[in-house]
């Protein structure tokens, strides 16, 4: 279930990735703190490669991240990735210790609860992607692109109610 989630955000990104124009993906914008859709992206694609990378050793640190500048500056090498990420991690859940620099010790989760926190950390960027897209006017995503899936029941519920 958990799964599922992530994947469909990650195929709203990747449906994004394969719209967007190459300037328009890696410029930098002050709604992103001089950051591009690129970078964001980036960041997106590497949290959960460190989840599939730490899988087997059962140890998770998302400071270990490459920083690959060639996924903030092609959309398409980003998208590819993004299917990879879809394919890589279906995996059945198990105890993870995510670790934590400076804390000395690994953190307990497991598997499907770092998926959600993946799940939700990519939305947030999708909403910030979706407010960069907005300053360059570029009308190119849906309304739920970025928006979590409770807010979307919310809003259903709310407009079924009226």
């Amino acid at each position: 279930m958990i799964y599922n989630l992530l994947s469909e955000q990650l195929i709203n990104l990747q449906t994004l990735l394969l719209k967007i124009d190459m300037n328009n993906y890696s410029t930098k914008t002050s709604m992103l703190g001089n950051g591009s859709i690129g970078q964001h992206t980036r960041h997106v694609i590497e949290m959960i490669q460190c989840l599939v990378n730490g899988y087997e050793a059962g140890t998770v640190n998302y400071e270990d991240r490459k920083r690959d500048v060639r996924i903030e500056t092609e959309a398409l090498f980003a998208a590819l990735l993004l299917e990879k990420c879809i394919a890589e991690s279906d995996k059945p859940n198990k105890i993870l210790q995510v670790w934590q620099p400076g804390a000395g010790a690994g953190i307990g989760t497991s598997y499907e609860r770092e998926l959600l926190y993946n799940m939700e950390h990519a939305i947030h960027h999708m909403a910030l992607i979706k407010v960069a897209l907005r300053e360059m006017q570029l009308n190119i995503t849906g309304e739920a692109f970025g928006v979590a899936p409770a807010t979307l029941r919310y809003q259903n519920a709310a407009a079924c109610a009226q």
